[in-house]
């Protein structure tokens, strides 16, 4: 079902439904020839049909209603569910229960507001929301992500009234998570006190991106999200607490008590309702005396998480989570008999073997998982780190010490000294943490940039080729393996080939910002540029993680080229999160690395140009690569007849909201329109229109400039 969910999202519904035909028509052709494959045909089949029900369930009855309540000015009223979040200087409060325009709905809406209310979890907001809009107006990826974390509806408001209510027991958890939480951030250096909070509570709110982009490029950021490795970690301490199997009820009944209450602290995520659902499983048997197999508790967590939410087959947490443990239940048999049984059986020393076993148990697991999630972080991230497996070796032992310390020291608070001693502990562990991840992160020979689509069809051939080798050698599981391995390296091997021929490409993406300038350009190198802050606040957000997908992690130029709204409502918060080299700006700002000029010209990387030029009477950019001319176009009312003859002539032309009327058109190969309404709307001569495209039509468009073509 999650992969049946996760494809209805890109090959759309027919497709999917194809794809289940396909199936249904295999199994009742093996059902003929009495193969022993047609249950797990039909079996399959069933489970694709039931996952095109939920998730058209979902859309035509919860999502597609939400479009009729968009307009400005509509009174809303809903239940806090949590405590509001700051993002970008604006705080935002989770509402459900909401009632719009006097009428009771089952829509959850995320107001963004400038100011911070005295509010807890179930105190009642009413405001008159000045916009109210779907989140179908953001792009594909960024609109499924936000489904899949249950928001419908975004509002914006200028006055909310807050009515109190002394709901506390029903929020208890989240009360008790807020706590902590404020506790840690009391006690701790910032830095320290969000690294804590993402490793113990999964909260990566104050996380700074610096630290954030380590943990991921060094392949631990599975850290920060809370998940098998939290749930089995926190639970094996309260079995081991409650004592051993001489009390097994007594000891499952506290593991389940633990496993829900650790579910409701950290706010019933997708990943961690995974892992609880799974531990709760296998708890419940115990109880009974019965063992849960584990791969159909995987399925069972699966299945009920997508039951009540279909959207979270999106979920990058979820997705991550469920192929990994999934990884280490098929590979960790084949792991203990060919590899740990040989070495046991040559260390005599117990303490010694113990260690060693420990130390390769984890680095096969680890490298058997990096394998076994290629294709999901080439899709999320575009890179993989190929030290990952001894990161886990080096920073597991740090990072769990690091939790304990930090979660010993909320409960003794009681204890000042005590818990003050136990802090500074938490301080110097999570420095040990952050100087090993830094370490491997920085190791210039780690990182390997990935393509999707060659990663993709690398995971399909595989798949394949692994499946016709077991069939031929159906009692050979060593050399199934042997041939599996070899599989992998080889096609790895060639798709980095084909990797190295490309690497000089250059994309040019252009966000879909509405009336904004928002465009970016990177290569396969790593480096990008971005160039305008325009759009709401979600657009920037959505560009980092398009860059991130894209393996961009280094931003090396962030160009404000004006001063409107248009070109800079968001150039504080995109500044935090990509953390650009350098900053040019026709506008003052905070960072130091900033540059107050109206003109520039500069080398980005080798073989990119750029030339930028803003006046009162144009304001462009020039971006010269691979033998090609991309001009950047930010006001409508550009006079291109006073600007230079790079900006008069190109291959293509990026304009906001209008083509300038002093463009020559028949200059340029395309034209593409940043703005917020259809081609349709405007009255262009039709030689204009044949060429031009218009991200309110298109969505986000990208543009690949491929070297010596």
């Amino acid at each position: 079902m999650l992969c049946s969910m996760y494809a209805l999202f890109y090959i759309g519904t027919t497709c999917t439904v194809a794809a289940a035909a396909v199936l249904v028509t295999a199994a009742a052709v093996c059902a003929f020839f009495r193969r022993r494959e047609s249950a797990l045909l039909f079996l399959t089949a069933i489970a694709v049909l039931t996952a095109v029900c939920c998730f058209t369930y979902a859309d035509r009855c919860k999502v597609q209603p939400s479009l009729l309540y968009c307009g400005e000015n509509v009174s809303v009223s809903g239940t806090l569910s949590d405590y509001p979040v700051k993002t970008n200087e604006r705080y935002v409060y989770t509402l459900k229960n909401c009632t719009i325009a006097e009428e009771q709905t089952d829509i959850t809406i995320q107001l963004s507001e400038s100011a911070l209310y005295k509010c807890k979890p179930g105190d009642r907001l009413h405001f008159v929301a000045t916009k109210l809009y779907s989140n179908l107006e953001n792009d594909q990826q960024y609109y499924f992500s936000t489904l899949a974390r249950g928001e419908w509806m975004r509002a914006y408001t200028q006055h909310v009234t807050v009515e109190q209510t002394d709901d506390y027991n029903r929020y208890a958890a989240k009360h008790l998570r807020h706590t902590i939480l404020q506790s840690l951030q009391k006690r701790l250096p910032t830095k320290t006190a969000a690294v804590v909070s993402a490793l113990v509570l999964g909260d990566k709110t104050n996380l700074d991106r610096q630290t954030e982009l380590i943990f991921r490029l060094s392949g631990l950021s599975h850290l920060f999200a809370v998940s098998g490795f939290h749930v089995s970690f926190w639970t094996g301490l309260v079995i081991a607490a409650f004592g051993n199997r001489k009390h097994r009820k007594k000891v499952s009944v506290a593991a389940i008590a633990f496993l829900v209450f650790f579910m409701a602290l950290t706010g019933f995520s997708a990943s961690v309702c995974r892992a609880g659902i799974m531990l709760l499983t296998v708890c419940t048997g115990n109880l009974f005396r019965r063992d849960a197999d584990s791969l159909n508790s995987l399925g069972l967590a699966l299945t009920v998480l997508l039951l009540a939410n279909p959207f979270s087959a999106a979920d990058a947490s979820l997705l991550f989570s469920a192929s990994a443990t999934a990884a280490i239940l098929l590979t960790s048999e084949p792991t203990e008999k060919y590899v740990l049984q040989p070495i046991a059986n040559k260390i005599s020393n117990k303490n010694i073997r113990k260690y060693v076993l420990s130390a390769c148990n984890l680095l096969c697991l680890s490298t058997s998982i990096s394998i076994c999630l290629l294709p999901l972080t080439s899709l999320f991230f575009g890179s993989v780190s190929l030290l990952t497996p001894f990161a886990n070796l080096f920073c597991m032992f740090p990072a769990q010490i690091t939790m304990v310390l930090g979660m010993f020291a909320q409960i003794f608070h009681r204890i000042p000294w005590f818990s003050d001693f136990l802090f500074r502990l938490t301080e110097i562990s999570c420095d040990i943490l952050l100087q090993l991840t830094s370490l491997f992160a920085n190791a210039s020979f780690s990182r390997i940039i990935l393509h999707t689509d060659m990663i993709m069809l690398w995971a399909a051939v595989s798949i394949v080729i692994i499946f016709t080798v077991s069939r031929i050698y159906k009692r050979q599981t060593r050399r199934i393996a042997a041939y599996a391995m070899a599989c992998c390296c080889l096609l790895l091997l060639l798709m980095n080939i084909s990797l190295f021929q490309t690497r000089n490409d250059i994309t040019v993406h252009i966000q879909n910002a509405g009336n904004g300038s928002c465009i970016s350009v990177h290569n396969k190198n790593g480096d990008a540029a971005v160039f305008g802050c325009g759009g709401n606040e979600y657009t920037a957000e959505s560009l980092h993680n398009y860059l991130l997908s894209n393996s961009a992690a280094d931003t090396a130029l962030l160009l404000i080229p004006r001063q409107q709204e248009t070109e800079s409502a968001n150039a504080k918060y995109l500044t935090q999160l990509l953390s650009p080299d350098s900053i040019i700006s026709a506008v003052p700002t905070e960072t130091s690395n900033t540059l107050l000029c109206d003109s520039a010209q500069l080398t980005l990387w080798e073989g990119c140009n750029l030339y930028y030029k803003n006046t009162e009477n144009f304001s462009g950019v020039s971006i010269q690569a691979n033998g090609k001319n991309i001009v950047l176009c930010f006001s409508p009312s550009s006079d291109f007849t006073t600007a230079e003859d790079c900006f008069r002539s190109g291959d293509l032309l990026i304009c906001r909201q209008s083509v300038p009327v002093t463009v020559d058109h028949a200059a340029y190969e395309e034209i593409i329109l940043s703005a917020d309404k259809p081609l349709a709307l405007y009255h262009y001569p039709q030689a204009i229109t044949q060429k031009t495209i218009s991200t309110a039509d298109e969505g986000s468009i990208e543009r690949i400039l491929r070297q010596g073509r």
